[in-house]
């Protein structure tokens, strides 16, 4: 796991972050085992951004504003909401209060998106 900006969450003996350098191509959110360092997975349509976790899911930015919430799973990426919600460079880690993401890019725009249960 190669982070550059965003630390990565450990979740279960699980890694969850952006791996790789802006640009690179090798740049995507990955999972890896913790105790091994063994890449459970890598998901490269993300490829650069930011992520925190809560409630056993990931709320990631990719690095154009698309917000991707995912499931915390060490076997494969479950998507299971994606939104282009900001334009510009977006690096910053999202936010979780209070039942609303917070997402923010470069150039300092803000946008807060309700976050709803999964039935």
């Amino acid at each position: 796991m190669h982070n550059q900006f965003n630390s990565a969450v450990l979740i279960d003996g699980f890694l969850y972050g952006i791996t790789g350098q802006n640009g690179k191509p090798e740049a995507g959110l990955a999972c890896v085992e913790f105790a091994t360092g063994k890449l459970r997975w890598k998901e490269e349509s993300v490829m650069f951004g930011a992520l925190t976790a809560a409630n056993n899911h990931l709320i990631v930015i990719g690095e154009k504003g698309e917000l991707v919430i995912a499931d915390v799973n060490p076997e494969r990426f479950v998507a299971r909401s994606q939104a282009q919600v900001l334009g510009g460079r977006c690096w910053t880690a999202p936010v979780l209060a209070n039942g609303r993401i917070y997402v923010r890019n470069a150039k300092g725009d803000v946008v807060c998106v309700e976050a709803h249960k999964q039935p």
